[in-house]
């Protein structure tokens, strides 16, 4: 068992100091917040270790981004990110993240898909 470990032991390390290992860091799109580790051995991913949930930590800088800015451009922001949305659960996600930027504005999006979605559904 031993001399499996130290087999082990000294493969990893071979592959570690190999020219054609490298690792490198996944960071967020904005703030470059560190959210895991991805390896590569001969340029092509093999392992990726997260340290943080990509989808949560961006939303989470988008909507401070956000705040951070205009009426008009938290408007449009989301709107454009509104009009993705197809599904029911998608839109009760949206309004769950994005329900703190802009109340009233985000209901009036949900309403109208809402009229949308029933109208399709009645066809």
């Amino acid at each position: 068992m031993i001399l499996l470990t130290i087999i082990n032991s000294l493969a990893i390390i071979w592959i570690i100091f190999h020219k054609d290992f490298c690792v490198r860091k996944n960071e967020s799109f904005g703030v470059h917040t560190f959210l895991g580790l991805n390896f590569y051995y001969k340029h092509k991913g093999f392992l990726y270790i997260p340290f943080r949930n990509k989808r949560k930590v961006e939303t989470r800088e988008d909507i401070e981004s956000m705040l951070k800015g205009s009426d008009q451009s938290r408007r449009q922001t989301l709107n454009a990110k509104f009009s993705w949305l197809k599904t029911i659960d998608e839109v009760n996600q949206f309004v769950k993240d994005y329900g703190s930027v802009d109340k009233e504005f985000v209901h009036k999006l949900v309403t109208g898909f809402h009229v949308k979605y029933l109208d399709k559904l009645s066809k």
